[in-house]
């Protein structure tokens, strides 16, 4: 009997304890303060950008290299030097090409002697074919004298004045001048031949000389191949041989140094998407960073668009160069940029992080499912209406939606963070479409697919968010918006004020 008292005792002792708990969780929870994440509505400034990246390059980078072979003798720059134009940056070993020049120097006089030696061989035949002329001028007159006497002498010895004896005397005095003047001639020809070769002689000199003197200029160009000068102005930003080191000039002219021309002026060279392209115009402005420079926004302008695509695993690209001014000297040639292309800017608009449309303040259960059913039945009135369906269709539409609202439903009730679920709920909508269009005929299809178009294009879009004022009171507020590529939206109604608080969500404790 006792232990049935005690027992019992227990068991209201246990409801006692049971029965203040609650009552202590309930008055604690009820007068907890709500700690509400909240962002302060401001005025700024909404960009339109295509991001990508790219190198810095100066404007003009200039490889300087030998056109000849040899040691490098004298260094006389280093990375980071400046340098003048002409200005003398290295030396190659000239004592191998100094010896050329020696020898071409040499082989010229050689030539040149030898001109003036061919000049008086030709002199000297000019002297002897003018000899033997005259000698054949005299030969000829004195062999034409012994054959007029010799013919004046035949006549008299027909009239029987003169005898045979006298005749044949003259006649051999004619064949003797005659066999004298032929030989004459034939020393004249063999002059004349002789002075036409020494002359040819001369030329060849001549010619020998001016080869001499082409060889001569190429070993001097090649001696001074051997002084390795600046071509531009600049900033020595490369390096590429050290003192005694051997170069090969061969098909590939070796570098030995780079040169920016003004690193004060540069570049960054990025690759845009094909998909992109179309937007980017000549003279937009460009902001960009650098790793070394995290928290420095740079600035640029496009210059240029290339019209040459370039190819890599399938996606095509086209070059953009964006001009950049560095005055200070910050940016280094090779740098890595991250480039945001400003396709266009709106300044000066209210601005409400999108985070805001999302947070929905407490409604009762069946102040949500009568909005929920409202939606519904709009969407179905609109479609119905629009496309004409018949009941077939809106039959397998209804089906649709019921399943839609369904997936929707189980998406929010997950776990994961609010921008994964809005990525799912975009998908589960996408794939509504896709399964309505599937029950139209191809003319609803081509209205509905306009319908979409023209919701996409339309700019101002409703919306509600919750306000917080006085940090205690919250209302909300219905409002038009445009959609942006940021985290915010662009206030279009006149509602809210700069200053405002709106919230963004529920603070974890």
């Amino acid at each position: 009997m006792l232990k049935k008292f005690l027992n019992k005792k227990n068991l209201f002792i246990t409801s006692v304890v049971v029965i203040l708990a609650i009552l202590l969780i309930y008055f604690s929870t009820k007068n907890k303060k709500i700690d509400y994440e909240t962002h302060t509505i401001t005025k700024g400034n909404i960009k339109n950008i295509i991001s990508t990246s790219g190198k810095l390059k100066a404007v003009v980078t200039v490889d300087v290299g030998s056109q000849i072979t040899g040691q490098i003798s004298e260094l006389l720059v280093d990375f980071n030097s400046p340098v003048k134009k002409n200005q003398l940056l290295a030396r190659i070993d000239p004592r191998t090409f100094e010896s050329q020049v020696r020898q071409a120097e040499a082989n010229l006089s050689v030539a040149k002697a030898n001109l003036k030696m061919q000049i008086a061989t030709k002199e000297r035949a000019k002297s002897e074919l003018a000899s033997s002329l005259a000698n054949f001028e005299n030969k000829k007159t004195s062999a034409n004298e012994a054959k007029r006497v010799y013919n004046q002498n035949e006549e008299l010895k027909n009239k029987g004045v003169v005898s045979d004896t006298r005749v044949l005397k003259f006649k051999s005095e004619f064949e003797s001048l005659e066999a004298q003047m032929r030989s004459a001639k034939a020393n004249y020809e063999a002059a004349l031949a002789n002075q036409k070769f020494f002359s040819a002689q001369v030329l060849n000199a001549r010619a020998q000389i001016s080869q001499k003197e082409a060889l001569l200029e190429q070993s001097i160009i090649k001696l001074q191949y051997t002084f390795i000068r600046a071509p531009v102005s600049g900033i020595v930003i490369d390096r590429k041989v050290n003192l005694g080191q051997t170069v090969a000039a061969s098909l590939n002219t070796p570098v030995l140094f780079t040169i920016a021309q003004n690193t004060k002026k540069m570049q960054v060279e990025t690759n845009v998407d094909e998909a992109d392209i179309g937007q980017i115009k000549l003279g937009q402005y460009v902001e960009f960073s650098v790793d070394a420079f995290q928290e420095k926004i740079f600035k640029g302008k496009v210059i240029q668009i290339r019209q040459t695509p370039t190819v890599v695993q399938n996606v095509v690209t086209y070059g953009v160069i964006v001009s950049v001014n560095n005055n200070s000297q910050t940016l280094l040639p090779g740098m890595t940029a991250t480039v945001n292309i400003i396709i266009s800017e709106i300044k000066n608009v209210i601005l409400i992080p999108t985070r805001a449309l999302s947070y929905k303040h407490e409604k009762s259960k069946r102040a949500k499912i009568r909005k929920h059913k409202e939606n519904i039945e709009r969407i179905k009135k609109n479609l119905t209406s629009s496309l004409n369906l018949n009941t077939a269709q809106m039959e397998k539409l209804n089906l649709l939606l019921k399943d839609q609202t369904k997936a929707i439903r189980e998406i929010n009730k997950s776990f994961g963070n609010e921008i994964n679920k809005k990525e799912r709920i975009e998908i589960e909508k996408k794939s509504f479409e896709n399964k309505f269009i599937s029950i139209l005929n191809p003319k609803q299809v081509i209205k509905y697919k306009n319908i979409i178009k023209l919701k996409k294009n339309v700019q101002n879009v409703s919306g509600r968010v919750s306000i917080l004022e006085n940090n205690k009171s919250i209302h909300e507020k219905n409002i038009k918006y445009t959609e942006t590529v940021t985290n915010f939206i662009i206030l279009k109604s006149n509602n809210i004020n700069p200053g405002e608080k709106v919230i963004l969500g529920i603070k974890s404790q």
